[in-house]
């Protein structure tokens, strides 16, 4: 019995036959990046104190948490107040209009 072509079967069978592909696939992975990053800058160096750095008890309660969502929240304000400013027309005639736009 013959083997049946799914797409599944089909996309492997062509990605096999490209070798340029898979020669790009490599070059631009992200092992090759993080080590020929890491052989400039010493990013396993950075990362391995990060990790080993003792965190305070008082540290790990929700409660201190409260600033970074804060920030979160007022940076995610700050850039959808900026898009409305470009996209928003506060006109009678057009406000309509661009409400529409920017809700599609």
């Amino acid at each position: 019995m013959a083997k049946r072509m799914t797409l599944w079967n089909r996309l492997k069978e062509w990605i096999s036959e490209q070798e340029e592909l898979e020669r790009w696939v490599r070059l631009i992975s992200p092992a090759f990046l993080y080590g020929a990053l890491d052989e400039r800058l010493s990013f396993r160096e950075a990362v391995s104190m990060a990790l080993k750095k003792k965190v305070p008890a008082f540290a790990l309660k929700r409660t201190m948490c409260l600033g970074g969502t804060a920030l979160l929240l007022f940076v995610n304000q700050v850039i959808t107040g900026v898009l409305l400013a470009i996209y928003y027309k506060p006109s009678a005639e057009a406000a309509y209009s661009s409400v529409r736009y920017i809700e599609q």
